[in-house]
């Protein structure tokens, strides 16, 4: 394979069936911005801007600032915004300030919720 093949191979940029492993937002950084993936991602840092990723965790330490927009969500921690999801699992660490609008969703013991629930496809 000649230096050019690998060149034009990394030009595509990445693709779904090559997204394996989440990207991490650690606890120390902090992303004033908007947030766009095609894979998981997990936030412990703190997220000034809105969300969009399929699959999200944000853990005990996490902080979002924004709306969330994705198919599954585990909140661990903090969220301040409205949250689209088709599955929507709260754990007994999350508090959300916010709306949430979903397909399921699940409520553990301890989570604090501070918003309205609506169900997709259910009109206001």
């Amino acid at each position: 394979m000649s230096s050019n093949d690998l060149r034009l191979r990394d030009q595509g940029g990445p693709k779904q069936q090559e997204v394996s492993q989440p990207s991490i937002i650690s606890s120390n950084l902090r992303i004033n911005g908007n947030l766009e993936s095609i894979g998981e991602v997990r936030i412990d840092g703190t997220i000034f801007g809105d969300i969009h990723a399929p699959n999200i965790v944000i853990g005990e330490t996490g902080s979002v600032s924004g709306n969330i927009d994705t198919d599954t969500i585990d909140v661990h921690g903090f969220v301040a915004g409205d949250i689209v999801g088709r599955i929507v699992e709260l754990k007994a660490t999350a508090h959300v300030i916010g709306d949430t609008t979903h397909e399921v969703i699940t409520i553990e013991k301890g989570a604090c919720m501070d918003g309205n629930f609506q169900t997709m496809g259910q009109d206001k």
